[in-house]
C-alpha cells in the first residue's frame, strides 16, 4: 500500500506482516492439534516477554495496568469479562514495545475465547481446585510483582497464572490416543 502526498512522492505503509493470518484464522475450522498448538505458544511467549516487559516499563504504563485490573469484571476468582482479560494482555504486549508481538495477541485472541468456552467444563473444576488450593494467580498478583519490580516474582507468577492451561495441556498429551487429539 501506499500513499501519495502532494509533492512528496510516495510514502509506504509500514506493512503489517501478519495481516494475511489475521484474515484466515478460523477456531471453528482448526482441529484440536492446532487449537493446543496456539494456546501453548500463547503460554510460552507470555512467559518469554517477561524481561522485555520489565525492562521497557513506565511509571504511565503501570497506572494503566492498575486502571485495567481497577476497571476488571471479574465474574469469578480468575475470570475475567473478555474485554478486561484482552485488555491486561495486550497492555503487556505493548509494553514489550514489539509491534508484531502486539498484533499477534490480536490475531490470537479470538482462538483463546473459543478454547475457553469449547472446554469450559474441563476448566471449571480445575479452577476450582486452583482456588481452594490458593494457587490461583489473578492480574492484580501479577501487576503487584510488576509494580515491586520483581522480575523472578513476576516469572514465577506468569507460569502459575496459566496453570489452568499447562493442566489441560499436560491432560491431553498424556491422553490415551495421540490421533484423538489431531481431530477436530
Amino acid at each position: 500500500d501506499t500513499d501519495r502526498s502532494r509533492g512528496l512522492g510516495d510514502v509506504y505503509k509500514r506493512q503489517s506482516l501478519l495481516g494475511g493470518m489475521k484474515r484466515c484464522i478460523n477456531p471453528l475450522l482448526m482441529n484440536e492439534a492446532t487449537l493446543r498448538d496456539i494456546l501453548e505458544f500463547r503460554i510460552a511467549l507470555e512467559i518469554g516477554i517477561s524481561n522485555n516487559i520489565f525492562s521497557n516499563l513506565t511509571p504511565q504504563d503501570i497506572e494503566e495496568l492498575e486502571q485495567i485490573v481497577e476497571m476488571s469484571q471479574v465474574i469469578g476468582n480468575n475470570k475475567y469479562a473478555p474485554i478486561s482479560e484482552h485488555r491486561f494482555h495486550t497492555k503487556l504486549y505493548e509494553i514489550t514495545g514489539n509491534r508484531i508481538i502486539s498484533e499477534f495477541q490480536d490475531i490470537i485472541y479470538p482462538v483463546l475465547d473459543f478454547v475457553k468456552e469449547k472446554y469450559r467444563d474441563f476448566f471449571e473444576p480445575i479452577e476450582q481446585e486452583l482456588i481452594q488450593n490458593c494457587e490461583l494467580v489473578t492480574h492484580r498478583h501479577l501487576l503487584e510483582y510488576i509494580k515491586r519490580g520483581d522480575l523472578e516474582g513476576y516469572k514465577h507468577a506468569i507460569v502459575e497464572h496459566f496453570k489452568l492451561y499447562t493442566i489441560y495441556l499436560c491432560l491431553l498429551y498424556t491422553s490415551p490416543s495421540p490421533r484423538d487429539r489431531s481431530v477436530s
